[in-house]
Parts: structure tokens; C-alpha cells; sequence
């Protein structure tokens, strides 16, 4: 989908990225679910292990997310985008990014597409691990190595982009 978006329908570099960043956030809401899931098959200690973890959870991977959001936009975005963070709003960037996407009918897709392919794969983790479940330390941790490539692709990314002035590339 993305190659397709770029080759054919002329994405920006922005979009891409964007769109990668959408992707981290749709994983760790998946996430949550899954430590809820979890928390569910143990039980009623489970239920209030999972709903402390999964705050937790929500509260420093969302920090995460809404940071690089904002750098996505800084970095990738239409100077028009970035407004919001000079002026005290951290989340109007981000907004503003989300809303770019859904305005574009083919990143809507993408993002639908998105959707559902880390939908299916919650399912098959749930079906995968109905006798063996995940401790909620694991599934605390899981999504992180993501995390780290979004970091290094912004920043390695960012830097070439400026440098280079061919975002394309």
C-alpha cells in the first residue's frame, strides 16, 4: 500500500511517515487490548493487573507517540502544520497530521488497511496464546522495538531530508 502510494499515487514523504507513525499508535492500542485480554483469562486480580498495566502502559508509550508525532510534523510536514507546537499545543500538530490523513482518500485506506491487518494479528495472538498467555510484563515491553526504528527513521530520516532537500529520495 505504501509503495503503491508513493510510486504511483506521488506521496509525499510525509504520508509515509505518517502513516508509520498511525501504524505505532493502532500497535499499542492493540496492545492494550491484549493486556486486558490477558487480564481477563486470570481473573479478577488479573482484570485490576492488566487495567494498572495498561494505564501505565497508555500513559509513557503515548508520551512516545505524541512526541514523534510532533516531530513528524516538524520535520515532514507543511510549515502550516507545526504552528500549534510554537504556541504552547503540543497535540495541534498531531491533529492536524491525523486529519491530513483522513482528508486523503488513498491514506484513509492505508490507514483502514492498517487497522485491520494489526486487527487480524490480535486476533491470531489470542487465539495463539488461549492456553499459554503472555505474561502483562511481556506484553508491557513488546511494542518498543518499534518505537526505537520510528525513532532512528525520524532522526536519520530528518537529517537526510534537510540536508539532502530531497525528501523524495
Amino acid at each position: 500500500v505504501i509503495a503503491y502510494g508513493v510510486l504511483i499515487l506521488g506521496w509525499p514523504v510525509f504520508v509515509v511517515m505518517a502513516l508509520f507513525w498511525f501504524e505505532n499508535v493502532v500497535i499499542g492500542g492493540m496492545n492494550v487490548l491484549r493486556m486486558l485480554l490477558r487480564g481477563m483469562r486470570m481473573g479478577g486480580a488479573g482484570v485490576l493487573g492488566a487495567l494498572f498495566t495498561g494505564a501505565f502502559f497508555t500513559v509513557h508509550y503515548g508520551l512516545f507517540t505524541a512526541v514523534h508525532g510532533v516531530f513528524v510534523v516538524m520535520l515532514f510536514g507543511l510549515p502550516d502544520m507545526g504552528r500549534d507546537a510554537m504556541d504552547g499545543r503540543l497535540m495541534g500538530p498531531v491533529i492536524r497530521m491525523v486529519e491530513r490523513l483522513v482528508d486523503d482518500r488513498a491514506a484513509r485506506l492505508a490507514m483502514l488497511a492498517i487497522i485491520a491487518v494489526q486487527a487480524a494479528n490480535f486476533v491470531q495472538w489470542a487465539v495463539a496464546t488461549r492456553d499459554q498467555p503472555t505474561p502483562l510484563k511481556e506484553l508491557m515491553g513488546a511494542p518498543y522495538g518499534r518505537i526505537m526504528v520510528l525513532h532512528v527513521t525520524l532522526i536519520a530520516g530528518g537529517f537526510l531530508v534537510m540536508s539532502l532537500h530531497a525528501p523524495v529520495l
